[in-house]
């Protein structure tokens, strides 16, 4: 249970840092740090199940 709460302290962390950066650099009419998030988070599942 230790390893879970650290791996989701660091994902939330790391989705907290993207999602305000994406404000600063792209503006806030669209969720962009949403976007960028889900899609990276999704390419990184697949090369890990990949290599699984």
């Amino acid at each position: 249970m230790i390893y879970v709460g650290i791996g989701g302290f660091i994902g939330a962390s790391l989705r907290y840092i993207i999602s305000i950066n994406s404000v600063k650099w792209f503006g806030a009419q669209l969720p962009y740090g949403a976007l960028i998030v889900n899609v990276l988070g999704g390419f990184i599942m697949g090369v890990i199940m990949e290599l699984i």
